[in-house]
């Protein structure tokens, strides 16, 4: 038994140790500590001097059980943190933050895919509608609708004609493909910069402070047990067995079982009201956050324009609603979404036909059904010069006339009135033009101080860096917001049709409220709480355990009824 003992306690130190064991040797490369140095530093001392005592003869001071039981534990213990974390990052789908294939002209007219990343300078390609145009190019087609709020945040669509520029992030509002031509390669488009995901390093310099003085104790505590039974009793085998039972029962296992389970706990809490952590080291950063700044489109406004009038709907009866969702249906205009959300949630069905809507560029929708031309679009296509954003007509003849607004997010004000009392500054940093920030600003409470308009996306992320003293957290959803994220504290996004941010981003979030963040800052508290008293719990059995070995009273069999003891009490205490 004593020879299978050894041979598992052997395979467990060199398969599930050696996690430790790399982890630990690497951070001591980069002279950084963490808890994989203790771990690694028992199971070493257990390993060798149970060998020693094996190879004495000595088997009341071999750890053999203990070496497999611990390696165990603390191998679910990170399991367990890592699972967690890795569940929420491949909760949204890797693919949205990949640009994907565009249809290439080659030279003798034949149409291939390519992915994007192939695109050079000169080269020929279509982009379908809804999707990114990746690089920066010259518009080919007579003209197109182009959404903007990637680029520069700003939430109405943008008409431009054959041979305009268009910046590479755009997004075709069109209803059919559009074709351009590359004027610069992939690799040198600004959209390419923007999706590179640039790995976070960050250090906890209280946690690496209370392991150095931690092993300082335990190495001081381990060599004076060594020296003092050596010299008074004379006993090598005694002495040896003091200073290894020292540096065992000290390693953190209760907190290396019991930290894991509190961050499974607290990311479990968020998961249920929408809000997931996808980077362990958020714990650690986020309760040092004292500005939030905050994008405005899709960020504190809804993703999507507001239907200002909705009460225009009921001028129409129910076949004229069901050809104007016709109209809309397949149209990526912010407008046409905004309709066909509202329509769609009043429970108005498209008509049953093969007719097809078709898009006149710079005018609107345009759809011929039973001898009638229908009409959503600018005032004064086929109508009088009217005020307002679109008109639906018939043969010319205006049936209603429909406003539209941003809509900030329903308990936006609640929320940023609630974070202010907390104590946390707020500032928008927006693309879009500096009237529509201020006025959300105003609507939000905020000083016009705080409000930051036409901002690029290099001056958001210079105006964090000269503000930025580890305690920001940057929430945006745009590729505008990529290079501010790069620079911030913490970083958080809320998870969007189009979604880039949820790859770079520390935590995201679901649904239409802002309230998960405020909840993560609570979630946050009550953590620490538990770290807390799980480190306290750790001192007190780590001081019996230490004068237990320093009287000699420590072997093998009592070690193997602490660790598990002092386990389940950590875990009860979280």
């Amino acid at each position: 038994f004593n020879r299978i003992a050894g041979v598992f306690a052997t395979l467990s130190f060199l398969t599930g140790g050696s996690y430790f064991f790399k982890r630990a040797w690497l951070g001591v490369r980069a002279r950084m500590l963490h808890l994989d140095l203790p771990i690694s530093l028992g199971l070493v001392a257990a390993y060798i001097g149970s060998m020693y005592a094996w190879w004495a003869n000595a088997m009341d001071f071999v750890y053999f059980d203990f070496i497999s039981t611990f390696t165990f534990l603390m191998l679910v213990g990170r399991w367990v943190q890592q699972k967690a974390v890795e569940k929420n990052r491949s909760r949204l789908l890797a693919s949205k933050a990949d640009p994907g294939e565009v249809a290439v002209m080659e030279s003798d007219g034949v149409e291939t895919r390519q992915h994007a990343s192939q695109l050079k300078a000169g080269m020929v390609y279509r982009v379908e509608p809804g999707r990114l145009i990746p690089v920066r190019s010259r518009l080919r087609s007579l003209g197109a609708t182009l959404g903007m709020e990637w680029i520069n945040g700003e939430s109405e669509a943008r008409l431009v004609y054959g041979g305009a520029l268009i910046p590479s992030g755009a997004v075709n509002c069109s209803q059919d493909v559009i074709e351009l031509e590359a004027v610069e390669a992939w690799r040198s488009s600004v959209l390419a910069s923007l999706l590179e995901i640039r790995p976070r390093t960050y250090r906890n310099a209280v946690l690496e402070r209370f392991l150095r003085g931690y092993l300082l104790v335990v190495l001081a505590l381990a060599t004076a047990g060594f020296a003092g039974w050596y010299w008074y009793g004379g006993e090598m085998l005694k002495a040896l067995q003091v200073a290894i039972s020292i540096l065992v029962v000290s390693c953190p296992c209760a907190a290396g079982v019991a930290l894991p389970l509190a961050d499974e706990l607290a990311t479990e809490r968020l998961r249920r009201v929408g809000v997931f952590v996808r980077e362990q080291s958020l714990w650690d950063r986020i309760l040092k956050v004292r500005k939030i700044l905050f994008d405005k489109t899709g960020t504190l406004t809804t993703e999507r324009l507001a239907l200002a009038n909705p009460e225009a709907l009921n001028r129409l009866s129910a076949r004229e609603q069901s050809i104007l969702l016709t109209l809309v249906y397949d149209s990526f205009h912010p407008a046409s979404l905004s309709l066909r959300e509202v329509l769609l949630a009043n429970g108005v069905v498209p008509l049953d036909t093969d007719v097809r809507a078709k898009e006149v560029v710079g005018f609107g929708m345009e759809m011929e059904y039973q001898g009638k031309v229908w009409r959503l679009g600018r005032p004064g296509w086929h109508t009088p010069e009217v005020g307002g954003d679109s008109v639906f007509s018939c043969n010319g003849r205006l049936l209603t006339l429909f406003h539209f607004r941003e809509e900030i997010r329903p308990d936006a004000l609640e929320e940023t009135e609630a974070l202010r009392r907390e104590g946390y500054s707020i500032a928008v940093l927006s693309g879009d033009r500096p009237g529509k920030v201020a006025s959300i600003g105003r609507r939000l409470g905020l000083p016009e101080s705080s409000c930051h308009g036409a901002m690029t996306p290099q001056e958001k992320a210079a105006w964090i860096r000269a503000h930025d003293r580890h305690d920001t957290l940057m929430i945006g959803d745009g590729a505008n917001d990529s290079l501010a994220f790069n620079e911030s504290f913490c970083t958080g996004t809320p998870a969007v049709d189009r979604g880039l941010l949820e790859h770079k981003a520390d935590f995201y979030f679901l649904g239409r409220s802002l309230a998960g963040v405020r909840q993560l800052f609570a979630v946050a508290r009550l953590r620490r709480k538990a770290v807390r008293r799980v480190v306290a719990a750790s001192i007190a059995y780590n001081a019996i355990a230490v004068v237990l070995c320093l009287m000699g009273a420590m072997n093998p069999v009592v070690a193997a009824v602490l660790m598990p003891i002092s386990s389940v009490v950590t875990m009860a205490l979280v």
